[in-house]
């Protein structure tokens, strides 16, 4: 079996924290990096060693099989993701376009993945917060002058 390359460790652990299913997962890699390699078994194997080194905790069904397919960290995931590749490298390789969308589509709600699919890049400071009562406080100084 060929060793993973860094693009489908990152195709691979991106897809399975956003809930794709490892069938869809296969039909990706073959499109975003090398078609044909990669089988369902091999994609579970390698989510389960992926989820352990970037920090997932481990959901064990029975007494030997993790749960691959419980919920994950994506803030971990994401941080993961981000120690790898640089972010405009990420948002290339993980470009979402119509062909994409068409694998995810066909054994995933596509809704559920479009509102899960940003990656948390950590930088959302830049707008201020907003205290609690501001709203209500230039209601009242509106009304207090009219």
């Amino acid at each position: 079996m060929r060793k993973w390359t860094m693009e489908e460790e990152v195709v691979l652990l991106y897809y399975v924290s956003r809930q794709v299913k490892h069938a869809t997962i296969v039909d990706i890699l073959a499109k975003k990096c090398r078609p044909g390699d990669r089988n369902v078994k091999q994609i579970a194997h390698k989510a389960v060693r992926l989820r352990r080194s970037c920090g997932q905790k481990e959901v064990v069904l029975d007494a030997c099989w993790p749960a691959p397919d419980q919920e994950w960290d994506r803030e971990l995931a994401d941080q993961w993701l981000l120690s790898r590749m640089g972010k405009d490298e990420l948002e290339e390789l993980l470009e979402f376009d119509g062909e994409t969308a068409a694998i995810i589509g066909e054994k995933n709600d596509l809704d559920i993945f479009v509102d899960i699919m940003v990656i948390d890049k950590g930088d959302t400071a830049d707008q201020p917060e907003q205290p609690e009562n501001a709203d209500k406080d230039s209601k009242d100084s509106t009304s207090d002058k009219i």
